[in-house]
């Protein structure tokens, strides 16, 4: 294996976190001292923003990163063996209905941290609403699905793809929990981001998780576009009593569709280990034999230095705010 993909992927990670902090103390300190009341400021805080302020929060600090550490163009930051392969009719059925059910449970851990911290998210969905349904679905579910399987699933996936996958998933899901600085949306973010892992994994493609990300953000859009157009949406609520009972209600839901969500993925994994068996052939019969003990001494950890710098970057971060 080589140790500097690992490396390099923690060296990006920490990169990328430095990079959107910076940006965002840059931003938010323009608008209060310059940008409130003008048309720049106003632009800067609608959601169309978003679009571009995700390119330039990620897909810009890898293209800065990739010059930086020699490693090419921005085509280079996927290797070809993680985009040449279709996910196929099958798997985008299987993904979609593994979505689907796990929907009530996102729904649950995203209300459940309401309760602690107050959730970013809220504000974004309800500026969207105004907007035309498929410009609000670009803005939250199709921009975000791109720009951030790019980095996480694609570049720091790659990176990881020699390691034990509960390992590089569970890292994948930390950091894909930590660059959304917000102590509300790690939970959610953190376990997603597992769940996008493995199906890339499965898959041996990044695809899958521009799927996935597209559809979990894509249904919780349209959720919330569809309870403004009631005639009388239900007022935000601060009362206990109504939350607690909407959790209940919601893990009552959680429950029954949860199982759904495990059938299908237990399919999805036999199904594509049977759709890899080929190609993982491939790749043994062109690989010289190395005995199992052997690679693992050969793999780096990637809890090195630069991981629970990363770590303390966000407990400082999250402590600030």
């Amino acid at each position: 294996m080589n140790k500097n993909n690992v490396r390099l992927a923690n060296a990006f990670m920490l990169f990328l976190m430095g990079f959107n902090m910076l940006l965002v103390v840059v931003l938010q300190t323009w608008y209060w001292e310059h940008g409130q009341g003008t048309y720049l400021g106003d632009l800067l805080m609608s959601p169309l923003a978003m679009i571009p302020l995700q390119i330039l929060m990620f897909i810009v600090p890898l293209q800065i990163f990739m010059k930086i550490t020699g490693q090419g163009s921005l085509r280079a930051s996927i290797p070809f063996r993680f985009r040449e392969r279709r996910l196929g009719a099958t798997n985008l059925v299987l993904i979609f209905g593994i979505c689907f059910f796990l929907q009530p449970a996102v729904m649950l851990i995203a209300g459940i941290a309401s309760m602690f911290v107050t959730n970013p998210a809220t504000g974004v969905l309800g500026q969207t609403t105004s907007l035309p349904f498929f410009v609000g679905l670009l803005i939250v579910a199709v921009t975000p699905a791109i720009c951030e399987e790019w980095i996480f699933r694609g570049y720091i996936q790659s990176r990881y793809s020699e390691l034990p996958i509960r390992k590089a998933a569970f890292i994948n899901g930390v950091f894909f929990g930590i660059i959304h600085l917000s102590l509300h949306q790690f939970p959610y973010a953190f376990i997603m981001g597992m769940v996008f892992a493995y199906m890339v994994y499965y898959t041996r493609s990044f695809f899958a998780g521009v799927w996935a990300h597209f559809l979990v953000n894509g249904m919780q859009f349209f959720l919330f576009y569809v309870s403004t157009l009631a005639p009388e949406p239900p007022p935000p609520t601060t009362d206990m009593d109504v939350i607690t009972a909407v959790l209940i209600q919601l893990l009552m839901v959680a429950v029954v569709f949860l199982p759904g969500a495990i059938i299908l993925y237990n399919v999805f994994v036999s199904y594509n280990r049977q759709r890899n068996i080929k190609w993982d052939l491939q790749a043994v019969l062109a690989s010289p034999r190395i005995r199992p003990a052997e690679i693992e001494k050969k793999r780096p950890s990637p809890f090195d230095s630069v991981f629970w710098i990363i770590i303390m970057m966000y407990a400082v971060w999250m402590l600030l705010l």
